[in-house]
């Protein structure tokens, strides 16, 4: 008997490279400044940190514990800009604000 899948294994199956990982995050900040779902965004870099260096290791990059790491990344904790800017950073990613037209 097949076992079924958890939602996080189903992301993890579609997140193995870097350009789904790259829309994946995309899709997740358009949505936010469209809907202002933070929640949802943070889940969508926890999916691609998991993906791409595992969380134990990005918080050892990043300075904090897992645990906060973990609750961060699932809203549990609030986050700091500094926190989020070493989150992108250590996942290959920037922030850049462009004033609207």
């Amino acid at each position: 008997m097949r076992q079924a899948r958890t939602v996080d294994e189903i992301i993890q199956g579609e997140l193995k490279d870097e350009d789904s990982r790259n829309e994946y995050i995309r899709c997740a900040v358009e949505d936010f400044f469209e809907n202002g779902d933070e929640i949802e965004l943070l889940l969508a870099i926890r999916q691609v940190a998991i993906s791409e260096v595992g969380l134990s290791a990005l918080s050892a990059k990043i300075g904090i514990s897992e645990d906060v790491l973990c609750n961060i990344l699932t809203g549990k904790d609030d986050i700091s800009l500094e926190i989020f800017r070493k989150i992108l950073s250590a996942l290959g990613y920037s922030l850049k604000l462009i004033r609207k037209p």
